[in-house]
C-alpha cells in the first residue's frame, strides 16, 4: 500500500530537493550533473524525484530561480536602510555581480548557474535590472543621460558581467565594481 502525500509532505521534499540540487549543481556544473546525482542528494530514489519533478531541467529552474529569489528578497530588505543611489547600487552591484564570481571561484564548474545560454539565468539578469531600474527611477533617474532608468540599469549588469571576466580575484573585482558604480552615478 502507498502512502499519499499531503500538500505539506510535497512541498517539503520538493525544497528538500532544491536545496540538495543546489549544492549538486554547484560541484558538478549543470552538464555533469545527472537525476541520480540529485537523487543521492536528496536521499530519494530516482523514481521519487521523477515524481517530483520531471526532468533535470526543471529541477535547475529551480535552482536558480530560488538563488535569485533569495538575493532579491535580501536587497529588498536592505533597501530602507540605504538612503543614498550611490551607497544602494554600491551594495547591490558589488554583492550581485561578485555573488556569482566567488561561487566560481570555490565551485569552477558553478559557472553553468551563470551561463546565458540558459532561458532561467536570463530571466534572472531580467529581474535584477528591473530591480535597478526601480532603483533608479525611484531616485529620479538619469537625469543628464538620455536614456530610460531601465536602458542604464541594463548597460550596468551587462557591464558587471564584462567585469567578471577580466577580473583576477573577488577583491579585484569589487573594485572594479565600485569604480563602475561611481562613474554611472558621477554622470547621473
Amino acid at each position: 500500500m502507498t502512502q499519499k502525500l499531503t500538500a505539506a509532505d510535497l512541498l517539503a521534499r520538493t525544497e528538500a530537493v532544491i536545496s540538495a540540487a543546489t549544492e549538486v549543481f554547484l560541484r558538478y556544473g549543470y552538464n555533469r550533473t545527472t537525476m541520480a546525482d540529485i537523487a543521492s542528494a536528496a536521499q530519494l530514489s530516482r523514481p521519487s524525484l521523477y515524481l517530483l519533478f520531471p526532468g533535470k531541467d526543471e529541477i535547475f529552474v529551480a535552482v536558480i530561480r530560488r538563488l535569485n529569489d533569495q538575493m532579491l528578497a535580501n536587497f529588498r530588505r536592505l533597501l530602507p536602510k540605504l538612503q543614498l543611489l550611490e551607497s544602494s547600487l554600491q551594495r547591490f552591484c558589488a554583492d550581485w555581480g561578485a555573488h556569482g564570481f566567488e561561487l566560481m571561484e570555490k565551485h569552477p564548474d558553478a559557472a553553468d548557474l551563470f551561463n546565458l545560454s540558459f532561458p532561467v539565468v536570463r530571466e534572472m539578469y531580467e529581474q535584477f535590472i528591473k530591480f535597478l531600474a526601480e532603483l533608479l527611477a525611484k531616485h529620479g533617474g538619469p537625469s543628464r543621460l538620455k536614456v530610460s532608468s531601465a536602458a542604464l540599469a541594463r548597460n550596468l549588469v551587462y557591464s558587471l558581467r564584462g567585469l567578471r571576466e577580466t577580473a583576477r580575484d573577488s577583491r579585484h573585482l569589487r573594485e572594479m565594481i565600485r569604480l563602475q558604480v561611481e562613474i554611472v552615478v558621477a554622470a547621473l
